[in-house]
């Protein structure tokens, strides 16, 4: 399965992945991504964003890949709600409410600061 997500993230600007909650679609396939583009030497160059429908979402995946990855929140995982926020220009993987201006912003500050696209997970609601 890794391979497989990992191949359609590389061939294609949109990939649409659909599971059972709790199968890792927030939390295991960014950091697939993310590992694949570390290895790759494209690290500093990986931007992913993980959207969540409620505040207490956010912060709660953000440390627990924080936690999996054995790494502080703020570094490489951060997370942004409203105005506040917990990363910086050197984080790879953040978690935000589903506020599209903020969403917006944080896109076109990583293109102008990078000259590359965001990885952006959109979670989105059944109903």
């Amino acid at each position: 399965m890794k391979e497989e997500i990992l191949g359609a993230v590389a061939s294609n600007q949109v990939v649409v992945i659909s599971g059972e909650t709790g199968c890792g679609k927030t939390t295991q396939v960014p950091q697939l991504i993310l590992d694949e583009e570390v290895g790759s030497g494209r690290g500093g160059f990986c931007n992913i964003i993980c959207t969540q429908p409620r505040r207490i979402s956010a912060i709660a995946v953000a440390e627990r890949v924080a936690d999996e990855r054995a790494e502080p929140i703020g570094r490489a995982v951060g997370w942004q709600i409203r105005l506040v926020r917990t990363y910086t220009a050197h984080t790879a993987h953040t978690a935000m409410t589903r506020d599209t201006d903020h969403l917006r912003g944080r896109c076109t500050g990583i293109e102008k600061e990078r000259r590359h696209s965001a990885h952006v997970l959109y979670h989105g609601s059944a109903s």
